[in-house]
């Protein structure tokens, strides 16, 4: 498998983390584009303006490490990663009804199955961005009583249990190829 951008993908794995997003950025530090950090549970995820995000186990919890040329490709992160989630679940696991709600969620029948954050920094002409994205994919969100009536999951619409790896993989084949068109504009 080749990628265009992401050439040097390194994994962080976890079972347990407070935050992917925490700890790609305040202890790992990352500056290497490519390092990516899962965990299968996470205790304290953060979307936009730190709201929680609930991260059982069964869903998709990572973040990831990018160098975007310029200020402009940092701004248009957020709605190029939501647009390559909705197009993995649509395009790769055939779910029906799914759209973007601007600026950085994915909605699936009119309820959130997917989030993306993008923290970013730049410095000079350097640009540094820790993208972080949740999706519900084998979990049940309706456990938690503050979004029960709010989220799915992809098993909660379809019946099916979805390879989770499998999942990531083709997400960061589609995104790989747009961020790599992104950074060429």
């Amino acid at each position: 498998m080749e990628f265009c951008r992401l050439a040097e993908i390194k994994p962080f794995c976890f079972l347990d983390l407070d935050s992917t997003q925490e700890y790609l950025s305040s202890i790992l530090r990352s500056h290497h584009e490519g390092d990516i950090v899962f965990s299968k549970i996470q205790t304290k995820g953060k979307g936009r303006e730190n709201r929680k995000w609930y991260s059982n186990e069964g869903g998709l919890w990572f973040s990831l490490t990018l160098k975007p040329s310029s200020s402009e490709v940092l701004r248009k992160l957020p709605i190029i990663a939501a647009t390559d989630v909705k197009e993995t679940l649509e395009l790769d696991y055939s779910l029906k009804g799914c759209e973007i709600k601007l600026p950085n969620d994915v909605l699936c029948k009119g309820k959130k199955i997917a989030g993306v954050l993008v923290d970013g920094e730049i410095t000079g002409e350097h640009t540094l961005a820790y993208l972080g994205i949740g999706v519900n994919l084998n979990n049940d969100p309706r456990q938690n009583l503050e979004i029960e009536k709010i989220s799915t999951s992809y098993i909660l619409e379809t019946g099916l249990r979805i390879n989770i790896e499998d999942f990531l993989l083709k997400f960061l084949q589609r995104f790989d190829r747009s961020y790599f068109i992104l950074n060429q504009l």
